[in-house]
């Protein structure tokens, strides 16, 4: 009689699995409306960083698909994501000094999300620019490199 009970919850909890697909589908599902605070999260900028790499991560929530995430270290992209049903990050190496690195996505239900912060790495300053090199002192008076005939 327990075996009779046990076997009609799996087949009733079977039953409303398979209506409802298991997991959810993201590209099924109605996109909600996102904001760059719930979706996109980058590491705190309040203190100097003593790693070279930072991580972006992308969260978008049940329905909402990015179709394109660019992640740019200044003014150069250095990675691009297309296709993001579900969670996923990328790591960026920061460059010397004071770095931005900007996130920059869209859905695609044309949703544009974008996150920007401005790093620094501890022990590291900027390059400075070198001075010129001294020039070689011209000799005066005489003849320079001339030989003596005579």
């Amino acid at each position: 009689m327990v075996l009779l009970v046990v076997l009609a919850g799996l087949v009733a909890g079977a039953t409303a699995l398979a209506q409802d697909g298991g997991s959810q589908d993201s590209y099924a599902l109605q996109e909600p409306a996102v904001h760059s605070a719930e979706l996109l999260r980058l590491p705190s900028d309040a203190r100097c960083r003593r790693r070279a790499l930072v991580t972006a991560r992308v969260l978008p929530p049940p329905g909402a698909v990015m179709g394109l995430v660019q992640v740019s270290v200044g003014a150069r992209e250095a990675v691009r994501l297309t296709g993001i049903p579900r969670a996923a990050s990328a790591s960026v190496r920061l460059g010397r000094g004071r770095t931005r690195v900007i996130v920059t996505g869209t859905t695609l239900g044309g949703q544009v999300v974008r996150a920007t912060r401005s790093y620094r790495r501890c022990g590291t300053a900027a390059p400075r620019p070198r001075a010129p090199a001294p020039a070689a002192p011209i000799p005066s008076g005489g003849i320079v490199g001339g030989t003596d005939e005579g």
